[in-house]
């Protein structure tokens, strides 16, 4: 109970500031706040919330930026998956402004990728497939020039 106490704030702390003399509670402090913030559609609001905040990557050689922008969208996307939100993972509009946060070059490697792929259609599935593809490539690129640089 100590620990959920102190991961909570605001509102959350507010809900659940009554049961904390008893441990025993903890499951009803979890269920209090799973009915005031865990609805589903809130949930996937906010991490598809998450992504179009998420800054773009400056260039495709932006490992910081690709990676921390491939975190939302991945994250997004798990959460998307689980609680089985297909038309929001296939949504066409969703996958043009996850896109539109993309450096030119790489939206051009995407619009290639996606051609490959037809007649299927591309989803927010196989655009975090690919982006994390990208962040390995940059990853990779960015150690041999690290390693090139330390033999000389």
């Amino acid at each position: 109970m100590v620990h959920l106490q102190s991961a909570v704030a605001g509102p959350a702390q507010q809900i659940i500031s009554g049961m904390f003399y008893e441990g025993r509670l903890y499951e009803d402090a979890l269920r209090a706040l799973e009915d005031r913030f865990g609805k589903k559609e809130d949930i996937v609001q906010e991490n598809m919330k998450a992504i179009f905040r998420s800054p773009s990557p400056s260039s495709n050689q932006d490992l910081q930026g690709l990676e921390r922008f491939h975190s939302a969208v991945h994250s997004a996307v798990t959460v998307l998956q689980n609680l089985e939100y297909d038309g929001d993972l296939h949504s066409t509009e969703n996958l043009r402004r996850v896109i539109e946060k993309l450096p030119q070059d790489m939206k051009y490697a995407w619009s290639e990728h996606a051609v490959e792929m037809e007649p299927r259609r591309a989803s927010l599935t196989e655009f975090d497939q690919w982006l994390a593809k990208q962040v390995v490539g940059v990853l990779d690129v960015t150690n041999e020039v690290m390693g090139l640089e330390r033999r000389f």
